[in-house]
C-alpha cells in the first residue's frame, strides 16, 4: 500500500510543479510541451538515486530529454547528484515489441 501512497504524493507533487511552470509559459507553449510528455511517456525514466526525494519535472524537461534522444545508445543525464534521467535510444522505442518503462525508480547503490 505504501508505494501505491507515494506514487500518489509524487504525482500530486509533479502536477504542482507543471501548473507553476506552465503559468510563465505561453498558452500555446504549454500545449505543445503537454503534447510532447504524452507522446515521449514510457521512454524515460527519472531514477532516484539513495534517496526517496521526490522529483519534480518541468514542462521544459520534455523537450530536453527529446534533444538528448540519440539513435542507439541509452543516455544518462544527471539532473541532481542524486537524480538522473535514463533516456533511451530511438532504436530501442521504435520497435514493435517495444514496452513503456515506468517513470521513476528508487535506486540503492
Amino acid at each position: 500500500m505504501k508505494p501505491y501512497i507515494i506514487l500518489l504524493i509524487l504525482f500530486f507533487c509533479v502536477q504542482a510543479k507543471l501548473v507553476l511552470a506552465q503559468q510563465s509559459l505561453p498558452k500555446e507553449k504549454v500545449k505543445e510541451l503537454n503534447e510532447l510528455s504524452k507522446r515521449i511517456e514510457g521512454t524515460y525514466q527519472v531514477q532516484i538515486i539513495n534517496s526517496r526525494e521526490l522529483a519534480a519535472i518541468e514542462l521544459q524537461f520534455f523537450e530536453i530529454i527529446e534533444n538528448k534522444r540519440v539513435e542507439n545508445d541509452t543516455i544518462y543525464y544527471s539532473i541532481k547528484p542524486n537524480i538522473r534521467v535514463m533516456i533511451l535510444p530511438k532504436k530501442i522505442i521504435e520497435q514493435n515489441d517495444f514496452k513503456k518503462i515506468e517513470m521513476i525508480k528508487y535506486i540503492s547503490e
